[in-house]
C-alpha cells in the first residue's frame, strides 16, 4: 500500500537553487551563512522552516513580502523519521531545523 504524504510550499530567496536542504535561519548562521531575515520585525521562530499550506498562501507571500522569491513544493512521506513537524504561533505548518533536499521540488 502506498503511504500518505503531506505537500507544503516554502518560499525561498532568489538564491535558493534545487538540490540544496532547506535550512532555519539558525541553521544557516551556524553554518556560516551571513542571512537577512526575510519576515517583518525581530527574529522569531529562527529554529524552524516555516511552510504554507496552501500554493495560494505561498504565492500571497512572494507578492506582498518577497517579491524576487521562488515558491517551492515540499513533499513530505508520511514515513519521513528525519523530518520534525511543528506549527509556529501564527499557525503555520514549520519543520525544526532543515528539510533535506530530497523532498523539495521546483515549482
Amino acid at each position: 500500500m502506498k503511504q500518505a504524504m503531506s505537500i507544503f510550499y516554502h518560499v525561498a530567496p532568489a538564491h535558493y537553487e534545487i538540490g540544496a536542504d532547506l535550512l532555519s535561519f539558525e541553521e544557516l548562521e551556524a553554518r556560516g551563512y551571513d542571512v537577512a531575515w526575510k519576515y517583518e520585525g525581530e527574529p522569531v521562530d529562527t529554529d524552524v522552516v516555516c511552510l504554507f499550506e496552501t500554493e495560494a498562501e505561498a504565492r500571497d507571500f512572494v507578492a506582498n513580502f518577497l517579491p524576487d522569491g521562488q515558491v517551492l513544493r515540499v513533499v513530505i512521506p508520511a514515513d519521513a523519521d528525519d523530518v520534525r513537524m511543528t506549527r509556529v504561533e501564527e499557525g503555520y505548518p514549520a519543520v525544526f531545523r532543515m528539510i533535506p533536499a530530497c523532498y523539495v521540488e521546483a515549482m
